[in-house]
């Protein structure tokens, strides 16, 4: 009776379990039928031998001429007449470089510079001897005292000429008539002989100014258009001049366009431009596609595709990046397979999908 009676409670333990069981795969299987299809769309993997997208990059611009002004001399920089984005004339004066807390007064042209206050003793001293050789040479007009006075004369000539050399290294001037488009500066600072006191930028026709990588100046030749945005206008441009070399810091190349039509723009104002970059798949059977339709993890890279209605997870390589491109090819994609592009972040291996048309 008692084996009985276990029995019977065993039995109704299974068919608790079972029935249990049976319940949740049928609520599994109503979850799944009910998941709402995710929308995306997709791309033949045909169409994506070439890939173009559209690049934006930040620019300046600048004159058609422009000119970096640097010091002539070592000092201090005592007197600073521009600022960023004043216009000046040729040879105005921007800038004194002087020495800073010397003993000695100012000379005759202002500076206590040492070696200027030296030539300008000398400009005097050859007066004063050319003005004794004019003086005999009056009382006794000899051949003697005519050369006399004619070496005198060339003398101070020489000492003028020294001592304006001199001061054209201390007086900073505007080499060309146009804008002030960087200041490298302040009153105060201590200069070096060469060191960039500012560039100056011809006004008139202007230039747009701006660096890419290496892997997108392949993508760029000479008369390309692009668009210039400024001041939300838009202006279209072509590239004039692509650099050959990168700078040696950022590694980068400069591109400088024309606005069409010779349109002037603002010089020194920041602006933006922008173009197609075109990338075309080195071998037949491999696709460019953007960087955002492709999920690379520690041991594989994927895809995703349309496989009727649902998502079909598809295993890559991926060859080479560029900007926000790759380049794939996969044994699993032919050219009428259907790629998800946007929602391929948000399927998973057979979840339902609904093409947007």
């Amino acid at each position: 009776m008692k084996k009985k009676l276990i029995f019977s409670i065993v039995l109704i333990l299974i068919l608790i379990v079972l029935v249990y069981r049976a319940t949740q795969n049928k609520t599994l299987v109503q979850d799944t039928q009910s998941q709402d299809p995710q929308i995306v769309t997709t791309r033949l993997a045909s169409d994506n031998t070439q890939f173009t997208q559209r690049s934006t990059y930040p620019a300046i611009i600048a004159g058609d001429q422009q000119i970096t002004i640097t010091s002539g001399t070592s000092g201090t920089i005592t007197t600073l007449n521009f600022d960023l984005g004043t216009n000046v004339r040729q040879g105005q004066r921007l800038a004194t470089i002087d020495l800073t807390g010397a003993a000695s007064a100012p000379g005759t042209n202002g500076l206590k510079s040492g070696q200027i206050r030296t030539l300008e003793l000398a400009v005097e001293s050859a007066e004063e001897s050319y003005k004794r050789a004019k003086d005999a040479y009056k009382e006794d007009d000899t051949y003697a005292n005519k050369k006399d006075k004619e070496i005198a004369e060339i003398s101070v000539d020489s000492a003028k000429a020294t001592l304006q050399s001199a001061l054209d290294n201390q007086f900073v001037t505007a080499p060309i008539t146009g804008t002030v488009i960087e200041r490298s500066v302040s009153l105060g600072d201590s200069v070096s002989m060469g060191q960039s006191i500012a560039t100056v930028s011809k006004t008139g026709l202007t230039k747009v100014q701006f660096y890419v990588s290496s892997d997108e100046l392949s993508s760029m030749k000479i008369g390309d258009p692009l668009m210039i945005t400024i001041d939300q206008k838009e202006v279209a441009g072509t590239i004039d001049i692509i650099s050959p070399q990168a700078d040696p810091t950022t590694k980068r190349f400069l591109i400088e366009a024309k606005p069409a039509n010779g349109v002037a723009l603002t010089i020194g104002s920041v602006a933006s431009v922008s173009f197609d970059i075109t990338r075309t798949a080195s071998e037949k059977d491999r696709l460019i596609v953007p960087l955002s339709v492709i999920t690379i993890g520690q041991n594989e890279a994927y895809l995703f595709a349309d496989q009727n209605g649902t998502a079909k997870k598809m295993i890559i390589t991926v060859h080479t990046i560029s900007g926000e491109t790759a380049e794939i090819s996969s044994s699993d994609i032919t050219s009428q397979t259907k790629i998800i592009f946007n929602g391929s972040k948000l399927v998973h291996d057979g979840d339902p999908i609904t093409i947007a048309q």
